[in-house]
């Protein structure tokens, strides 16, 4: 499949209209390459504001239609004295009986090369324009703050047009002056951030208990909960500049880019950048849970989060502690927890909201 049939396969699928072999090429599709996701996003963009308008515009067809158009007009010279001129326009198509010289043939084509030409530009202003009125907004007059709640991804627009996907449990507050004076935001939890990139003289930035992060236009993602034993900031696209605030790396400075993350370690106050595939930390996003070394105490807290129940671990459970890594995408409580089970050597029971974790002696 071309560009313009996964465009309209995107539109079928935001319009509910996906078959269940559609929807799983669509899906296939998005998580083949970070551009294909660009692609989606815009196409959402103009389709929440315009489901109507149709962007399927296809280039090549409009070429062949030109063509065939300009042979039909040139055979008609071979059987009449009498040529036909014609005199385009968007809509339609007018012909008239006039004599012409062979320097009008040239510029039929020429005029039907602009005229394409001309659909593609017009088209792609449209969608540009269209993208670009869902970024007008009002600064923020007063203190905002946005929470989601257990089991809950909340999804925001913010003034200035970029975009943030809160994860469970967390908190984005936005301070008076917003879009007028500043772009600063603080954020508690977990939140992955699209940047609008057409205030290149205003920076935006997210404030952690440990971080200070600043960018012009990207989409990163940051991790900094309260109880968690370390803050990730990982980067999808762009740039970003990693300020720390606590002990030996207050004011040290870092830059992060495409694929990069860096994790600040708050017991041992150290910080490492590693190359990894950003899209494996945003499966959340899309409801899908990653753990990639992670801590066991780390998993459990984000596990109560998740689906807001309460984990009890055992006392010795620090001492055997094992990093955990897996992906999950449906799988309910039970069966993540029977997983790790199996693959960690624990015993775990659950009554009603609470989860019971045990660490056999060996």
């Amino acid at each position: 499949m071309d560009q313009q049939e996964y465009i309209l396969l995107i539109q079928r699928y935001l319009a509910g209209k996906c078959n269940e072999e559609e929807r799983k090429l669509f899906v296939e599709w998005i998580d083949k390459s970070p551009e294909n996701k660009i692609v989606y996003e815009k196409v959402k963009k103009v389709w929440n504001i315009a489901p109507q308008l149709d962007l399927s515009f296809d280039e090549q067809k409009a070429w062949r239609d030109l063509e065939q158009r300009i042979t039909e007009l040139e055979s008609k010279q071979h059987d009449s004295d009498t040529e036909t001129v014609c005199k385009t326009t968007l809509g339609s198509v007018k012909q008239n009986s006039t004599t012409i010289n062979s320097g009008s043939q040239q510029f039929l084509k020429i005029a039907a090369i602009l005229i394409a030409t001309f659909m593609l530009s017009l088209l792609a202003y449209v969608g540009y324009e269209i993208s670009q009125s869902m970024l007008q907004g009002e600064p923020v007059t007063k203190t905002k703050v946005y929470e989601a709640g257990a089991d809950e991804i909340l999804e925001l627009d913010l003034p200035d047009g970029t975009e943030v996907v809160l994860n469970s449990d967390s908190r984005l507050k936005i301070d008076e002056g917003f879009y007028e004076d500043h772009r600063n935001v603080d954020l508690i939890g977990e939140g992955y951030f699209q940047v609008n990139s057409s205030m290149d003289e205003n920076k935006f930035s997210v404030t952690t208990n440990e971080v200070t992060v600043e960018v012009l236009g990207t989409r990163f993602n940051i991790n900094s909960w309260e109880d968690r034993s370390s803050s990730e900031i990982i980067v999808e696209s762009g740039h970003v500049g990693v300020k720390g605030k606590i002990g030996d790396l207050t004011d040290k400075y870092f830059q992060l880019h495409a694929n990069e993350k860096i994790v600040f370690e708050k017991d041992s106050n150290t910080a490492e950048i590693v190359d990894v595939n950003a899209l494996v930390y945003l499966g959340w996003v899309d409801s899908e849970i990653t753990f990639d070394e992670a801590p066991v105490n780390d998993v459990f807290n984000y596990l109560e989060r998740r689906f807001s129940i309460k984990v009890k671990v055992d006392d010795e459970t620090e001492e055997v502690e094992e990093p955990i890594t897996a992906q999950f995408s449906d799988e309910s409580i039970e069966e993540i927890l029977a997983i790790i089970a199996v693959t960690h050597d624990i015993d775990y029971e659950i009554d009603r909201d609470s989860v019971w974790i045990d660490f056999p002696s060996e």
